[in-house]
């Protein structure tokens, strides 16, 4: 590499490191991380750090699950022992970093499909919508496995076999819809692959088999072994095809015209909603998807994708928002890369990734600024150039002093937006749930956002628990309640 070009990319790494930290650890600071699901995560990697049975106890559900009954993902352990070093921060710096770690897999696909602007599909992926809705919404697994994909090419194309499983196994431990997603990476993988001998087919024939069994193995046998219900919860998302992997996919195979109109329209009709699907499917196709048609190994990667977005029944999975999406991320700048570097003249190379990074930029500017999502304000948590991301209306330095203050022995039920601050207990749990197993319940005293409730019954629950004669109130803050049993 060329000095120049060496100090060009790797100040584009920095760059955008920054800008994607300038997003997760703010929203953390000022207390815009979600208890679901990143107080989920910082529970899970709390415990774990600690050797403690982990039980997700921050759900929704009347009784506590394992946390490898709702998710099987493995990273949250592999990261624990980093909770010692950046406590609640841990999986946020840890994402961002692999997001760089993909850049790079990135920049070298590309210089090895003879890209000389190695910096434009760099930016094409930095720059995508789907990074910044994901890192908007805190932390979640797909984005580690994600992030293995352009190496699994990369070592897979230089028959660095033992590299290239390691990357896989990477994908397939991160959660359980990545193991399905990953068979179909495999099988698009060994398609564009021009070199078809025997040992490049051999390792792409046992990875797609040992991606079926991996996955068959863990939602078959594993996470209903550790659910409480004994079943595998994640298709009752699909229960409108059946709620069941064999007749979601005999839904799919016998009705293939009903599935291609679900992909653009609801399943209920007349749905408002459903322009989340559009607006999606608009956004993928400019910033990139375009070349999953003219490349059609991806159209079989996006398959799974695509299917457990659309076919999905709730429409939080429909659109760009939220980390549903992030897959798609790394595989639209190989796809552009990869019909680039067809081109036979060199200039006209340079001129389609130059139209194909300003497309993908050009999407994801409007996408900050604009969103079908009626009750989505991307800017307050997604959008690092608006002024609004960065304010908060609470004094975040009173309320992390009050929230010091409680020890971590002690079972605190929290407020929504509160919650991740204070995992580093054994148990915690989702205000307003469980209420009488709790030693302090944490609230903001008028808070805008009051999920799981109305904002009608939160008022209602906080007057109930200030007026209680046994219960008093010690943070030294106005706006934040320590309400704990005298």
């Amino acid at each position: 590499m060329a000095p120049n070009l060496r100090y060009i990319v790797n100040g584009i790494h920095l760059l955008f490191f920054l800008l994607f930290c300038s997003i997760t650890l703010v929203n953390h600071y000022l207390f815009k991380t979600a208890a679901l699901d990143y107080g989920l995560f910082n529970h899970a990697v709390y415990n774990f750090a600690h050797l403690q049975p982990q039980l997700v106890t921050l759900g929704l559900e009347p009784e506590s699950v394992p946390f490898l009954a709702s998710h099987f993902s493995l990273w949250p352990i592999m990261f624990s022992p980093l909770w010692y070093v950046f406590g609640s921060y841990t999986l946020l710096i840890v994402q961002n970093v692999f997001i760089i770690i993909a850049g790079a897999g990135i920049y070298r696909y590309a210089i090895e499909n003879g890209i000389k602007n190695v910096w434009l599909p760099l930016v094409h992926f930095y720059a995508c919508w789907a990074i910044f809705t994901a890192l908007g919404n805190d932390y979640h697994d797909n984005v580690i496995g994600a992030c293995f994909v352009p190496w699994l090419f990369v070592f897979y194309r230089n028959k660095q076999f033992t590299y290239a499983a390691l990357s896989l196994i990477g994908i397939l431990v991160s959660k359980e819809n990545l193991a399905l997603w990953a068979i179909f990476v495999v099988a698009g993988m060994w398609l564009l692959h021009t070199d078809k001998r025997k040992p490049s087919s051999q390792f792409a024939l046992l990875a797609f088999i040992f991606s079926i069994f991996y996955f068959l193995l863990i939602t078959g046998v594993v996470m209903p072994a550790l659910s409480p219900s004994g079943k595998f919860d994640q298709m009752r998302r699909f229960s409108h095809l059946g709620g069941s992997i064999f007749s979601v996919g005999s839904y799919i195979l016998l009705h293939p015209i009903e599935t291609l109109k679900l992909m653009w329209v609801s399943h209920v009709r007349p749905d408002e909603y459903e322009v989340l699907k559009q607006e999606f499917l608009i956004a993928l196709l400019i910033s990139g998807g375009f070349a999953f048609i003219i490349r059609p190994a991806y159209l079989i990667m996006i398959i799974p994708l695509l299917f457990q977005k659309l076919l999905n029944k709730e429409i939080a999975f429909w659109g760009i928002d939220a980390h549903y999406a992030i897959e798609f991320a790394p595989l639209a700048t190989m796809a552009v890369i990869d019909f680039s570097a067809a081109l036979k003249i060199e200039n006209l190379k340079k001129t389609a990734l130059v139209c194909c990074t300003i497309a993908g930029i050009t999407t994801t500017a409007y996408l900050l600024y604009n969103r079908a999502l009626p009750w989505y304000n991307s800017m307050e948590k997604e959008n690092p150039f608006s002024k609004a991301h960065y304010q908060t209306e609470i004094d975040t330095r009173e309320v992390l002093m009050n929230l010091k203050k409680i020890d971590s022995d002690l079972t605190v039920s929290a407020h929504v937006q509160i919650a991740a601050h204070l995992a580093n207990r054994k148990s915690i749990y989702h205000f307003p749930l469980h209420l009488d197993k709790s030693d302090v319940v944490v609230l903001f005293r008028n808070p805008s956002n009051t999920y799981p409730i109305n904002q009608e019954r939160y008022i209602e629950l906080r007057d109930s628990l200030l007026n209680e004669p046994s219960i008093e109130n010690t943070s030294t803050y106005k706006e934040l309640l320590v309400l704990r049993k005298k």
